[in-house]
């Protein structure tokens, strides 16, 4: 980070909303620019630090005493924390996640869906076929199909 960039906020161990405080410009006429780039550099390290903070969350959540009534959570935070990261542009760290997840409860639909779509995004075209299948499988009994699973038989067939 260039050093002419200082933070206020910032924190190591807590989600704060970072702020720039100083920008040097190298461009006199650029002094009204600034307010955006303070706004696109603190959109960087908000992403950033919410990631740090979501794989804590999804850590602390592994950790926590299982009980029958958070069994059928809607959105476990492994797998959502695998979602932050393939949107991220992380495919290989996204699929590390989805597939840590996989071993804590199987057989979840967008679990499958991740695993398929950040391993196509890493470029392992045989786990996506995989991991595809399953989603198409679970949802073969299904009333009508969701753009979820559209988006699988699209890739089964070979079209994408």
């Amino acid at each position: 980070m260039p050093r002419a960039l200082r933070f206020k906020g910032s924190s190591e161990n807590g989600f704060a909303a970072s702020r720039c405080t100083s920008v040097s410009c190298f461009v006199p006429q650029c002094g009204h620019r600034s307010e955006e780039q303070i706004l696109a550099i603190s959109a960087w390290i908000a992403l950033k630090e919410g990631a740090r903070v979501m794989r804590a969350a999804a850590d602390s959540e592994d950790g926590s005493v299982k009980h029958v009534a958070m069994e059928n959570r809607l959105y476990p935070l492994r797998e959502l924390y695998g979602e932050l990261l393939l949107e991220m542009g992380q495919p290989a760290a996204a699929l590390h996640e989805f597939e840590t997840a996989l071993e804590q409860t199987p057989n979840r639909y967008r679990r499958f869906l991740g695993i398929a779509r950040a391993a196509n995004a890493a470029g392992d075209r045989q786990k996506a076929s995989e991991y595809y299948g399953k989603v198409v499988n679970l949802a073969k009994n299904a009333d009508t199909d969701r753009p979820e699973t559209l988006e699988a038989k699209v890739f089964l067939a070979g079209k994408q």
